[in-house]
């Protein structure tokens, strides 16, 4: 049923002409790392309003529980998006093809330089061989968890913030 109210939402504002806000399709620069952050527990009306239409939507289902179902956007070629749940913006992502800054880190640093910009992390996770895969730090302001995620050279792949 979400879903569906999703790409109700989605179709309208389709329709109406409303445009994603990506540098090459409207000829402006894309949005700040504080912009897209500051969706965070927001109404998905919002995203619409302040970012337009998502290049690229799909459904996630981590169980077999419906109700758990989120729904990920992706905007400006995937250099940013959005995970929204029971109609709510609960994770905002930058991707690769993020060029700018991320709380003052970015995609392609080093573990190194991430702990320069942003201090020791309150959480470190790592896979099932122990391999660090993510520092994280709080966002009090924000009442979320900012996270870099590394891939296995210990480089920046993915940054991402979600709700606490």
């Amino acid at each position: 049923m979400r879903l569906a109210i999703a790409f109700a939402a989605m179709m309208v504002l389709a329709a109406t002409g409303s445009q994603g806000q990506t540098p090459s399709a409207s000829g402006k620069s894309g949005p700040t790392d504080d912009a897209v952050l500051n969706v965070l527990g927001d109404r998905l009306v919002r995203v619409f309003t302040q970012f337009g239409v998502p290049e690229n939507v799909y459904p996630v289902r981590q169980d077999d529980n419906p109700d758990d179902d989120t729904v990920v956007f992706h905007y400006a070629s995937d250099s940013y998006g959005f995970a929204i749940h029971n109609k709510t913006v609960t994770i905002c992502f930058f991707w690769g093809a993020w060029t700018g800054t991320v709380k003052g880190i970015k995609v392609g640093d080093s573990r190194d330089a991430v702990v320069k910009v942003l201090g020791n992390p309150s959480v470190t996770l790592k896979d099932g061989n122990g391999v660090i895969t993510s520092y994280g730090w709080d966002l009090k302001d924000l009442d979320a968890k900012l996270y870099a995620d590394f891939d296995a050279n210990g480089i920046v792949n993915r940054v991402d913030a979600e709700l606490n």
